[in-house]
């Protein structure tokens, strides 16, 4: 059986507060908001096919925006495959109709009214795992340098992108020691490995180790870390699993990613103020694991332990000094496991 292939481009302004829509004149969905795309055609590929639909229908070049494969949606009763890509522009263009009015929403419409889009509600859906995902803006890879938040060139000390409040990085870069001292804005990933215990649910915990710049010798989240400048959540996500628990995973099937979160505190840890200011971006692990066969990191983590979910937010609100796990990512956790 073989499937045609279409597209959808989602495309961010600038400044990341809007989305490109066209409104149909045709059926199907004539009349309703839809994003940007067509047919990828026999014998071209599917980023050409992207990047030819964008140009003809909104006169966006390749050198305005780069765009990014977010995901698939199969449908094999009809058999065809809807590749959506994502992109945000590197400027402010005027934009060329080819056939269908063009218009720019902000992100505080409804998305899933299907009175006014198309796609059933995967439109809402398909924003919703973008705003997720930090996109990168356009840049040229082969004259690409970190640069720190001054402007200046970046010291070999490990870098974080600087990101806005929806975890976008911004273009510039801060040390790790700095972001911490003066609670700069930056990325981090958590992973969450959970279990069915009976009617409940348990998650694996590591201790912390006590020579940690934050709350040593407590239990956290199963796996964390900070995602360094360039890297995407869910690369930091896959490699802080395996350097802290030895646990190698395929990143496209055994993550599941829930949502994010703000984390922003400051606390003294060893006589040192510490300013934590993050977005984290939080994954589900469900993959059985047997702890006792874990290769832990012994640098980070002293031991790991299963608790019942249950436990944990208890000991989180109570704060009983035994846990140390964010409880905006622990509620998203729990959410999550309510739904399945």
């Amino acid at each position: 059986m073989e499937f045609k292939h279409f597209n959808c481009i989602v495309v961010f302004n600038k400044t990341k507060d809007s989305i490109l829509f066209c409104k149909r004149k045709k059926d199907p969905y004539r009349g309703l908001y839809n994003f940007v795309g067509g047919k990828v055609e026999a014998g071209e590929s599917s980023e050409k096919a992207a990047y030819r639909e964008l140009l003809e229908e909104t006169g966006i070049s390749p050198k305005d925006i780069d765009l990014y494969r977010l995901m698939d949606f199969t449908y094999y009763n009809q058999q065809f495959i809807l590749e959506i890509y994502v992109g945000v522009l590197e400027k402010d263009i005027e934009l060329q109709e080819e056939t269908n009015p063009l218009e720019w929403l902000s992100l505080y419409h409804d998305f899933t009214d299907r009175t006014r889009f198309a796609g059933d509600q995967n439109i809402g859906h398909i924003i919703n795992v973008a705003l997720m995902y930090p996109i990168p803006e356009k840049t040229d890879l082969n004259d690409r340098k970190l640069t720190g938040i001054d402007g200046s060139s970046t010291t070999n000390e490990e870098q974080f992108d600087i990101t806005d409040e929806r975890g976008f990085p911004t273009g510039k870069t801060v040390s790790r020691s700095k972001a911490h001292d003066e609670g700069i804005l930056h990325r981090t990933a958590h992973t969450w490995i959970v279990r069915k215990n009976g009617d409940s649910y348990q998650v694996l915990l590591q201790k912390r180790s006590a020579d940690k710049d934050s709350f040593p010798s407590m239990y956290d989240t199963s796996s964390a870390g900070h995602i360094p400048a360039g890297d995407t959540p869910l690369e930091t996500a896959a490699r802080e699993l395996k350097e802290e628990l030895g646990i190698e995973v395929q990143q496209d099937c055994e993550f599941k990613l829930i949502g994010k979160f703000r984390i922003k505190y400051e606390k003294e840890f060893h006589g040192k103020m510490f300013r934590d200011n993050e977005v984290a971006f939080v994954y589900i692990y469900d993959e059985p694991v047997d702890e006792t066969k874990l290769v832990l990191q012994e640098s980070e983590v002293e031991n790991v332990k299963w608790f019942d979910i249950d436990e944990v937010y208890e000991g989180c609100v109570h704060r009983n000094g035994t846990f140390c796990v964010p409880l905006d990512g622990l509620k998203l956790v729990m959410e999550y496991l309510k739904r399945i």
